[in-house]
């Protein structure tokens, strides 16, 4: 008797979109890259956060960076405050955290496995030395994902603005389940 497989199986579409506003899409790529080096040097310099759960993390981090409406009553700044001209929208700064928790573990793994194989001729890990990730757009980042074209919120060198974009490719299918988007640059 064959057993019941439960589970899914992401896909990956590569959609094209049309050259309008790409100074901005570049403009949102460096702010997203400024904002997870942001706090891949805080867990870096700061491993023993890296204890808590990612949802704990995540929290622990927007705290210290935004501060919270008790903060701001005591007239106390964050620990680890992010630039005044930023001011990065929820998701994208939540992408941005995630980016980082994922490459400081991986660095903190890597560092790991180094030191338990020391003296088998294998390179000492080394920290990143900047940071060049694509934009995840999660949801509250995108909207209006149609056939032939998506919304994206992205900076345009004074506020965040919500811009169409159409695009081609695959199509997707009506049955799948869209996830957060990444803006991969190539030109």
């Amino acid at each position: 008797m064959s057993e019941e497989k439960t589970g899914f199986i992401t896909i990956t579409y590569r959609l094209r979109l049309y050259n309008r506003h790409h100074d901005w899409l570049l403009l949102t790529k460096q702010i997203y890259n400024q904002a997870v080096w942001h706090y891949y040097q805080i867990l870096v310099n700061q491993t023993s956060l890296l204890e808590q759960s990612n949802f704990l993390l995540l929290r622990c981090l927007e705290e210290q960076s935004i501060g919270t409406k008790e903060m701001r009553k005591r007239g106390e700044e964050p620990l680890w405050k992010l630039p005044d001209h930023w001011k990065l929208p929820l998701y994208f700064r939540r992408a941005a955290i995630n980016t980082a928790i994922g490459l400081v573990r991986s660095y903190v793994t890597s560092c790991q496995r180094w030191q338990e194989k020391e003296g088998k001729n294998g390179r000492i890990p080394s920290q990143a030395a900047a940071i060049n990730g694509s934009p995840v757009f999660y949801k509250g980042m995108y909207r209006e994902f149609g056939e032939s074209s998506i919304q994206l919120k992205v900076y345009n060198g004074e506020k965040w603005v919500w811009v169409v974009y159409p695009y081609t490719g695959r199509k997707i299918p009506g049955e799948g389940k869209v996830l957060s988007p990444a803006l991969k640059i190539e030109k």
